[in-house]
């Protein structure tokens, strides 16, 4: 009877056991797809962030090469104007809103 009883309890606590354990196994499981879910949604969002940078290129190359083309000008047609003041305002402006 000892050993039957030794053995049922031993067997109890194995279950027992089991039990925890795989309820460990399913939480840390939820927690990696999470993790992961968190992960795609960051790289999207990394993605997203690089795009719009690069968008804002575009207008800062096309804003310095029109003061670079003024700059080039020949003496008369050399010219320090409000044109001049407002391409370097632009050029502030999308520089900080990098």
């Amino acid at each position: 009877n000892h050993t039957r009883w030794t053995q049922h309890d031993s067997n109890t606590k194995l279950e027992k056991r089991i039990h925890d354990i795989n309820n460990w196994k399913k939480s840390l499981e939820r927690c990696l797809a999470e993790t992961d879910a968190e992960i795609a949604l960051l790289q999207q969002e990394k993605e997203r962030t690089e795009l719009a940078l690069e968008a804002k290129k575009v207008p800062l190359d096309i804003t310095l090469e029109c003061l670079m083309l003024r700059e080039n000008r020949q003496n008369i047609d050399l010219v320090r104007d409000e044109v001049e003041a407002q391409l370097h305002k632009e050029v502030e402006v999308i520089e900080g809103a990098k």
